[in-house]
């Protein structure tokens, strides 16, 4: 997928040059057919992925944030436009009937993926995400940030063992219901300094108002096992430099609702605090979740043996 997206961004620089090369000398070098191919190389690339946004949202959030898909359209949009501006200015001045035709061509592919775009966006929440391996998770910070709900399922257990998840997943802005399915997330092998007041590796609580019914995150059906966390608390003042405290969770739980929940063998290690040499007060981790999940969600078990290290 990186290289896909190498030759992706190849295309479109490439694409681009070509066109205003061919716009510039007006066909004089005698390789029009070659640019006339090369004209919509990036406009093509574009429109394709749009189509794929629209029909299959998954295979496009999995590696792009909604806002990147933005950006690109709006400036191919005003690409198309420059450039059927410039074929007709072309045709009117004494060029080809073939340069009339290019540029309303142009016009027409930059319309059609604006078109697929505003669908695609607009649907996303019509559709349910599948996650099948740990990389899937990252389909949960890129779906468009809009009130709606966005269903997401696992598909089998997720083995994070060959995967980095500090950088952790969602970002608390959407209502996402994450049904596991009976199925499991193992072996997540997390090491971090907590430099934040909250630290969260499935960020899901976003939520949103229907009417006078608030609507929030859910997540159920799920059991996370085998996983080992090291935590560094690392949270300081920047004026007095002093320790604050933080927080770290597995899920967010301020908004989020859970039902038939697990985590098992599971252990949380603290390390001790980052010393600031400019002050005797170290930060501290002062809550881990969901530690306390139990008490809010009864039918959720919580089997996590959390270590303190001197």
């Amino acid at each position: 997928m990186v290289l896909l997206s190498l030759l992706v961004g190849v295309l479109l620089v490439v694409g681009g040059i070509i066109n205003y090369i061919y716009a510039a000398i007006k066909k004089s070098s005698g390789f029009w057919v070659g640019f006339y191919i090369a004209f919509f190389i990036d406009s093509i690339v574009v429109l394709v992925l749009n189509f794929l946004l629209l029909v299959s949202p998954q295979f496009i959030y999995t590696y792009i944030h909604w806002g990147w898909i933005l950006g690109i359209n709006i400036g191919m949009a005003v690409g198309a436009i420059a450039m059927m501006i410039i074929h007709l200015y072309m045709y009117y001045d004494g060029g080809l009937e073939t340069d009339k035709a290019m540029g309303v061509l142009q016009f027409c592919v930059g319309a059609f993926s604006i078109v697929f775009m505003i669908f695609g966006l607009s649907f996303s929440d019509k559709f349910t995400y599948e996650i099948s391996k740990a990389e899937d998770f990252r389909i949960l910070a890129n779906l468009p940030d809009k009130e709606r709900i966005y269903n997401v399922k696992l598909v089998g257990d997720i083995d994070f063992s060959n995967y980095d998840a500090t950088k952790g997943f969602g970002d608390g802005e959407k209502c996402i219901i994450l049904d596991g399915q009976g199925y499991s997330i193992k072996n997540i092998q997390y090491t971090r300094k907590l430099t934040t007041k909250e630290t969260v590796l499935f960020n899901l609580d976003g939520h949103y108002q229907i009417g006078e019914k608030e609507v929030c995150s859910q997540i159920k059906n799920l059991t996370v096992e085998n996983c080992g966390f090291i935590l560094t608390p690392d949270l300081y003042n920047k004026e007095t430099h002093e320790g604050l405290d933080t927080e770290f969770y597995i899920f967010s739980m301020e908004e989020t609702a859970f039902s038939n929940f697990k985590i098992t063998s599971t252990t949380v290690t603290v390390m001790p605090a980052v010393e600031d040499v400019r002050n005797d007060t170290p930060s501290t981790l002062e809550e881990i979740y969901p530690t306390k999940l139990i008490e809010k969600f009864p039918n959720c078990t919580v089997d996590m043996n959390v270590v303190y290290m001197d």
